[in-house]
């Protein structure tokens, strides 16, 4: 299951986006502009599991004043990293096709 977690928090305390990013749930940490502070890009098992990241690990920073959640119902396009083939065209490749 993947959600994006909206996350504000306490001023001139830096040590947020670090200890999020050591959490190994969390695939993305995106700072921004706006009301929020980060948008964290996260992946679990299912609903339980995504309210226990959030009671166990993320209510426990100490920086984090506030955390909203989003769950993604279905994925329309997910890029991929630049410079990294998409999986068709790795496919194509092992095939040994010309047509990337």
């Amino acid at each position: 299951m993947l959600a994006f977690v909206f996350l504000q928090t306490i001023p001139l305390r830096a040590d947020a986006a670090k200890l999020v990013s050591r959490i190994p749930e969390v695939e993305e940490v995106h700072r921004v502009a706006g009301e929020d502070s980060y948008i964290v890009r996260v992946r679990v098992a299912n609903t339980e599991a995504l309210g226990r990241f959030i009671r166990d690990k993320i209510e426990t920073i100490k920086s984090v004043s506030s955390a909203r959640t989003t769950l993604v119902l279905k994925t329309l396009k997910d890029k991929e990293p630049s410079g990294k083939p998409s999986v068709e065209d790795a496919r194509a490749l092992a095939r040994g096709s010309n047509q990337v």
